[in-house]
């Protein structure tokens, strides 16, 4: 059961990790998509230049790395820290060819991606980008000999603009972050009561084992179809009644949980009930006769070894594998081995001597 949970959660991770991976695949091809937009303008209405070609160049090759990155690091967390490289790269590029503040206002849709991702290191990133690339523009302003103060003006509103957008960004990824953390945080402990309410449910709480209940909807979804093999294992405790009130209950409780220890220890990789007060059953599935014998034998013998007199009946098909007939059969061997064993201790039923110190 540990394995399958382990199994679920690294899917559920994986499917998290696709998810986010395809939200930053689409926010940054609407980028690109912005980029092309502004190149071919400049292309075809203010005139090209051997830098624009190469710029659109890098556009086009960084789509198709893209594209081929998403099929290759789909379930990989480093996709995101692909995507920021890669536009940080054409980002920087693109602000030397143009050679104007206004291409910091690129990097909105990126910044909006990093909010909407709700992840504060890539936003932070985004920021050291943003300021580099502001700090070229600033250079390339400088070393302009006619230079305008309508220049000047466009630059400090853009960078304006840029750093209110980027404290509102902040503010925002703070407060959905805390908000996120506080929803998951919440569905979290739902989950583990949830989770808890049910393992009440299903687990027998004298004994640790399955309860009648998970022995009731294992008999609904079985399909007979889905296994080569399955065995049926009956399992009652001589004398348990007797037991009991010579010795008191909880002497009796003892003498369950130590049966119940010995199943556990003997068919591990089994399902187990407890489906009465002193009966239990064993499922094994897709396993050969053989193999089901010697932890039979193995259980029994420790049982022995251990003072506790158990009657075991047992059933085991690999064709015609009607789960409720394989019950009645094994309860039946059951039966038969227990009216074996008062035969042999006569006064079994009414001598407590029979089970003196059986479990200290």
């Amino acid at each position: 059961m540990k394995k399958a949970d382990m199994s679920m959660g690294r899917r559920r991770k994986h499917e998290r990790i696709e998810n986010s991976n395809c939200i930053i695949f689409r926010f940054s091809m609407i980028n690109y998509a912005f980029s092309l937009m502004g190149i071919l303008i400049k292309c075809f209405w203010i005139g090209k230049t051997a830098w624009d070609l190469v710029l659109l160049a890098g556009v086009v090759l960084a789509i198709f790395g893209q594209i081929i990155a998403l099929d290759r690091l789909k379930c990989s967390s480093c996709y995101g820290c692909f995507t920021m490289i890669l536009a940080s790269i054409l980002f920087t590029m693109a602000n030397v060819v143009f050679d104007g503040s206004i291409v910091l206002i690129v990097l909105l849709p990126m910044v909006l991606m990093c909010i909407l991702y709700m992840n504060r290191k890539f936003l932070n990133i985004m920021y050291g980008v943003w300021g580099a690339n502001a700090a070229i523009c600033l250079i390339q302003m400088i070393s302009q000999e006619d230079i305008s103060i309508q220049s000047w003006r466009d630059f400090f509103l853009v960078l304006f603009i840029c750093t209110l957008f980027g404290i509102s960004a902040y503010m925002v990824n703070s407060s959905v972050t805390f908000q996120y953390a506080y929803v998951c945080s919440s569905l979290h402990e739902e989950n583990k009561r949830n989770k808890k309410f049910y393992e009440d449910s299903i687990i027998d709480t004298t004994t640790g084992l399955l309860n009648r209940n998970a022995y009731n909807a294992y008999l609904m979804k079985y399909k007979s179809k889905e296994h080569s093999s399955i065995c049926c294992i009956y399992i009652d405790v001589n004398g348990l009644h007797e037991y009991n009130n010579t010795y008191g209950h909880q002497a009796g409780d003892k003498m369950l949980k130590k049966v119940a220890t010995v199943m556990k220890d003997c068919f591990q990789s089994d399902k187990q009930y407890r489906i009465g007060g002193d009966e239990f059953i064993v499922f094994m599935e897709d396993s050969n006769f053989e193999s089901q014998m010697e932890e039979l034998k193995k259980f029994q013998a420790q049982m022995k070894a251990n003072r506790i007199y158990v009657a075991c009946g047992m059933e085991w098909r690999d064709k015609n594998m009607d789960i409720h007939e394989m019950v009645k059969i094994a309860d039946a061997k059951m039966y038969r081995d227990k009216e074996r064993f008062y035969k042999t201790y006569s006064n079994g039923r009414n001598e407590s001597r029979l089970y003196k110190k059986a479990v200290e």
